[in-house]
């Protein structure tokens, strides 16, 4: 089934894919354990405000993804999913953001992510994290399937393509933003390559 993705920019200009079809890689390297991780993580005495509205869309998009994955198909898509995640972590829409996301991906073992399981795992894990840094409540593991397996993809793709490409007001941010309209067209033409790769 091949889905076009063919979100436009917010503007009326079009930008050229990256050259040489560039991917952007995580380092495989043998690292300590997520758990281990999550325990060194200060909890904030106040709930942070919900500024972001990207925050929520590449967060469904990371736990849909994992959890739509085909069990058949994990193996094919494992690398280049990964390095879509790091590299959608690298780039947040925040400085800021990127930044704590990148120290936290820099400690994951990688290599040890050799099932869909092992991916749920490590999201569910990064994402509770996070919440407990921002005094947002724990989310039950027990529920992750029933909220992502009813997700329709399909929108959670669109939604989080849309929103990622939101623009800063900043000069100093210019080629941030432009970077993530580069990286939006990669994600489009992979996810038109390897929609089949997960389930509706």
């Amino acid at each position: 089934m091949n889905m076009n993705f063919t979100l436009k920019p917010k503007n009326n200009y079009s930008i050229a894919p990256p050259p040489n079809n560039t991917v952007y890689s995580a380092n495989f390297g043998r690292k300590p354990s997520v758990t281990s991780i999550a325990k060194s993580i200060p909890m904030s005495s106040e709930p942070t405000v919900k500024k972001m509205k990207w925050g929520e869309p590449t967060w469904l998009l990371f736990h849909t993804l994992a959890c739509k994955v085909k069990e058949e198909c994990f193996q094919k898509v494992r690398g280049d999913l990964l390095n879509h995640i790091y590299s959608i972590c690298a780039n947040l829409p925040c400085p800021m953001c990127a930044n704590h996301a990148m120290e936290y991906m820099k400690n994951i073992n990688f290599n040890a992510i050799r099932t869909k399981q092992d991916l749920i795992d490590m999201l569910y894990v990064f994402h509770n994290t996070v919440n407990k840094k921002k005094n947002y409540p724990q989310f039950p593991h027990s529920e992750l399937d029933s909220k992502y397996s009813t997700a329709v993809t399909k929108n959670i793709i669109f939604n989080f393509l849309y929103h990622f490409q939101d623009k800063h007001k900043s000069v100093h941010m210019i080629a941030n933003d432009m970077f993530r309209i580069r990286q939006v067209e990669t994600l489009k033409e992979w996810f038109n390559k390897n929609y089949n790769c997960f389930e509706p």
